[in-house]
C-alpha cells in the first residue's frame, strides 16, 4: 500500500495538493483492523497524504490506542448514533434524560442546524440560544462562539444585519482566547460579509484580513482565494483601485497555483473591467491632443 501511495503522489500535478486515502473496513474481521491500524500509525507519511481509516466493528481498544497515540496529526473519532435517521437520532439523544448533558446539547445543536437549513428560523434561533447559554456556563468558548454564530446567521437571514454584526463580534470575542482557529475563520468571513452589506468597509477589511491570515495558517488556499477577492472588492469600495488590483492579481496567481478555475475566472473578469476602464481614461485624455492638420 505504501508503494501505491508513493506512485499516486508521483502523478499529482505541481501545486498545493493533497492525497486523501480512505480505508473502509466494514467487511473485514476486527483483528485485521487492529493489524492495519498500528502500522499506519507508526509509518512515516508524506506531508501531502491524509489517511482515513474507518472501522465499523472494531474492539474499543483500537480506538483508545489511536486516541492515545503521541502525535498531534493523528485524530481519532468515535460515532455512537442511535438507530434511525439523523433527525430521529439527534432528537432521541436531545430528549433522553439519561444522556449526558453535553451529548444532549450537542444533539440540540445538530437539530438547530437542521431547522435553519429547512427555514424554521424561530425554532433554530431558540435552540442556538439555549446551546450558547449552556456552553457559556460550561466555559467552552469555541462551542459557545459556534452557537452564537448560528444565532447571527439567523439574524442575517432575517436581514437584521446590525444585530447579526454585533452577534458575530461577540462570538469572535468568546473564541479569541482559545485555539479554535477553524471556527474563528468561519465567523470572521461571515462578519466581514455582513459588514460589507452594511457598507462598514473599514470593519469588513479588518475581518477579511483576519480571515486571510487564518486561511493561510490553516492551509486553506481555496478559502483564502475567496477571501482575497472580497478583500479587493472592499478596497475598491474605499476608492483604492490600485490596492484592489494588487490584491486581485495576487489572488489570481494563487488560483493558478492551486488550479481553482471558478475563482480565477471571477478575478480575471474584475481585472479586465479595471484595465478596460483604465484604457478608456487614457484614450479620453489623449483626445483633446488631436488637432486638425
Amino acid at each position: 500500500m505504501q508503494a501505491l501511495i508513493a506512485h499516486i503522489l508521483g502523478l499529482l500535478p505541481r501545486g498545493d495538493h493533497r492525497l486523501v486515502w480512505s480505508l473502509i473496513l466494514s467487511e473485514m474481521p476486527p483483528d485485521f483492523a487492529a493489524e492495519l491500524a498500528e502500522p499506519l500509525l507508526c509509518a512515516a507519511h508524506d506531508p501531502r497524504v491524509r489517511i482515513v481509516l474507518r472501522v465499523d466493528h472494531a474492539p474499543t481498544g483500537i480506538f483508545e490506542f489511536a486516541q492515545s497515540w503521541p502525535d498531534e496529526h493523528v485524530l481519532a473519532y468515535r460515532l455512537e448514533l442511535p438507530a434511525g435517521d439523523d433527525v430521529a437520532s439527534a432528537t432521541l439523544t436531545a430528549q433522553n434524560p439519561e444522556s449526558p448533558a453535553e451529548a444532549r446539547v450537542r444533539a440540540l445543536m445538530e437539530l438547530a442546524y437542521l431547522d435553519f437549513g429547512h427555514g424554521r428560523l424561530a425554532d433554530a434561533e431558540q435552540k442556538f440560544r439555549g446551546c450558547a447559554k449552556f456552553y457559556a456556563l460550561a466555559q467552552n468558548g469555541p462551542l459557545e462562539a459556534l452557537a452564537l454564530a448560528g444565532v447571527a446567521d439567523i439574524l442575517r437571514a432575517r436581514n437584521n444585519l446590525s444585530a447579526a454584526r454585533l452577534t458575530y463580534e461577540t462570538a469572535l470575542l468568546k473564541i479569541a482566547p482559545t485555539q479554535g482557529f477553524p471556527v474563528t475563520l468561519q465567523i470572521a468571513v461571515a462578519l466581514a460579509d455582513t459588514c460589507m452589506s452594511l457598507q462598514r468597509f473599514a470593519d469588513a477589511e479588518g475581518a477579511y484580513r483576519l480571515a486571510d491570515a487564518l486561511a493561510d495558517a490553516l492551509l486553506r488556499p481555496h478559502i483564502r482565494a475567496d477571501v482575497q477577492e472580497s478583500l479587493g472588492a472592499c478596497r475598491l469600495a474605499q476608492r483604492d483601485e490600485a490596492g484592489a488590483v494588487q490584491i486581485w492579481t495576487r489572488a489570481a496567481e494563487l488560483c493558478r497555483a492551486i488550479t481553482y478555475p471558478k475563482r480565477l475566472h471571477s478575478l480575471l473578469a474584475r481585472l479586465a473591467v479595471h484595465h478596460g476602464q483604465l484604457e478608456g481614461q487614457v484614450v479620453h485624455t489623449r483626445l483633446p491632443e488631436v488637432r486638425p492638420c
